[in-house]
């Protein structure tokens, strides 16, 4: 099940992704989408993190499973990196760091871990 809550909203983030990178001005940044599933699963939410961290660098993480919000926060704001949870808003998250932020209206869909990444993003 936990899949299933990645694989169409990644979809559709890459058809948004592609459709911004082909329109984009020149000097804009180039947007990229990496995807990697922690199963719905605590314990497997940092290693996760980690592997797109070294693999891509990444700057901005979307992710729905408050565990693993509350797992990577810290080594997101170590490294730098925001952290969007778009499926939960509650009182555990807002007690966490300041580069987590919680269901942004407009990226309310449901996903599991789903990345986006640019130059300068």
């Amino acid at each position: 099940m936990a899949t299933d809550l990645g694989v169409t909203p990644s979809k559709a983030l890459q058809l948004a992704i592609d459709e911004y990178n082909t329109n984009k001005k020149s000097g804009d940044p180039t947007v990229n989408l990496f995807i990697e599933d922690d199963e719905w699963d605590q314990e497997k939410a940092l290693p996760a993190y980690k592997k797109l961290r070294n693999n891509h660098n990444i700057e901005i993480l979307f992710i729905s499973n408050t565990d693993g919000t509350i797992a990577i926060s810290e080594q997101a704001k170590k490294d730098g990196v925001i952290v969007i949870n778009a499926l939960n808003n509650d009182a555990i998250l807002n007690r966490l760091n300041n580069n987590v932020f919680q269901r942004v209206p407009a990226l309310c869909l449901q996903f599991n871990f789903l990345v986006c990444s640019g130059n300068q993003l």
